[in-house]
């Protein structure tokens, strides 16, 4: 059974908040990330990609890790710059925080 939330897209980048399938989360936008930065809070948070016209997506903590290592690392651009030459699309990476919450990892994508 999905919740109220499941069908919700993002309408646009950056997001204001973040949601599951269930509820809105109470998470707020702490700091931009770098790849040394999002590489070390992978440990403990939850990693979501947020592209337009998309559901919000979490991925399962098995699958996080390879994730970032084949798909997000290599594209992660940092804000306010260009995109690397040839590429269709990138990543920026933020930290999400939330008392007595696990961090959040959000990677946008950017095209």
């Amino acid at each position: 059974m999905t919740g109220p939330l499941a069908r919700r897209v993002v309408t646009h980048i950056p997001l204001a908040r973040l949601w599951d399938e269930h509820v809105f989360l109470l998470h707020a936008r702490a700091r931009t990330l770098y790849e040394d930065d999002a590489a070390e809070q992978l440990r403990d948070a939850r990693l979501a990609v947020a592209e337009l016209g998309e559901p919000l997506r979490w991925l399962p903590a098995g699958q996080a890790r390879a994730f970032w290592a084949h798909e997000a690392a290599p594209r992660l651009v940092p804000p306010g710059t260009p995109l690397r030459p040839g590429a269709e699309y990138g990543y920026t990476a933020s930290l999400w925080l939330a008392e007595d919450a696990r961090p959040v990892l959000l990677l946008e994508v950017r095209t």
